[in-house]
């Protein structure tokens, strides 16, 4: 069973956070100068951004700067895990007009066929979808200004963090308001954005996953993506409430003084510190997983809705559990 870890998204957005508020002081510090010159604009403003949402400048592997596209050059090429272009990126000096830019930046991915586009002057950053069927101004997707609100340039520069560009899931976060940010016993008041919905990548959603199985069909599990993006093979439909479980457990939001889980004065539930349910009856088939348990009987529909009330009751969207199914023939 292989896993593929990436930064969760609040290590990202905890790095997000203190990094905007340095570039916003520097920018008024240094407004002059950064005026005057887009290679100390690039130094100080642009690669700091792209390092804290994980594109590492210094490895030729996840950036290549002056990447020639179109007839020109792009500032930098953010690369896919195949080590192809997955965004160009347009640089300006601050305070630059970026209309001009993104025109030429249009041309660039247009011409290489190339999905995305970004132009910056290091503090206002505009995300262009190219191939978009509709005016210049009407690709663009996103645009924030790290000079305004630092809540909202957080939350819409994590659509462009590494991990979720990699998993095919690029678009702005949706859902998330930092100014609302909840102080719970469970996560020590860290706040974890909700990942965008899935975009062509395969997985879908837990409820919609749910839905899906009501309405019929054959269908086996393969995957479960976790909120942090960890995804996980599985060939049974009990390994997903595993697989949740554990990380719940590991990143501190399940703990044993909170079961048994299950529906308020409930004679079952769905995990508990012994194998059994509140009414006595013992769990059929238990599973441990660590000092929790949890009874792996039941169909595919009982089990992932299992897990999405596992996740509500730890206060928890169900929808930041995503699965994807197995093909009939694979």
């Amino acid at each position: 069973m292989g896993k593929i870890v990436y930064n969760s998204p609040a290590m990202a957005l905890n790095k997000l956070l203190k990094l905007i508020e340095i570039l916003s002081r520097r920018i008024n510090q240094h407004r002059d100068q950064l005026e005057k010159s887009e290679a100390l604009t690039r130094y100080a403003l642009i690669d700091p951004l792209l390092r804290a949402l994980d594109w590492d400048t210094e490895d030729p592997s996840v950036v290549l700067p002056e990447y020639a596209a179109g007839g020109g050059l792009a500032d930098y090429a953010l690369l896919n895990s195949e080590g192809k272009p997955a965004i160009l990126v347009e640089a300006k000096k601050l305070h630059n007009p970026l209309n001009k830019a993104a025109e030429q930046g249009i041309h660039y991915t247009l011409n290489q066929g190339f999905e995305f586009f970004v132009v910056t002057d290091g503090q206002t950053w505009e995300l262009y979808q190219t191939h978009k069927p509709v005016p210049l101004p009407e690709k663009r997707i996103l645009s924030f200004d790290l000079g305004k609100s630092t809540a909202e340039a957080c939350r819409s520069a994590l659509a462009i963090w590494r991990p979720a560009v990699l998993d095919g899931s690029l678009q702005p976060a949706q859902g998330l308001n930092l100014n609302e940010r909840r102080q719970s016993p469970v996560d020590g008041g860290a706040v974890l954005p909700h990942p965008p919905p899935p975009s062509g990548d395969g997985y879908m959603p837990l409820p919609i996953a749910i839905e899906k199985l009501k309405s019929g069909g054959c269908h086996s599990i393969r995957r479960v993506r976790l909120p942090d993006n960890t995804a996980v093979e599985v060939r049974y439909w009990w390994e997903v409430l595993k697989e949740v479980i554990q990380w719940l457990a590991r990143n501190g939001r399940l703990k044993e003084n909170m079961c048994p889980i299950g529906k308020p004065g409930g004679l079952n539930c769905q995990v508990n510190v012994e194998p059994a349910h509140p009414s006595g009856k013992t769990f059929a088939n238990p599973v441990q997983v660590g000092s929790f348990y949890f009874d792996k009987h039941g169909s595919s529909v009982a089990m992932l809705v299992r897990v999405a009330s596992m996740m509500r009751n730890v206060d928890l969207d169900p929808a930041r559990i995503r699965v994807s199914f197995r093909d009939n023939n694979s």
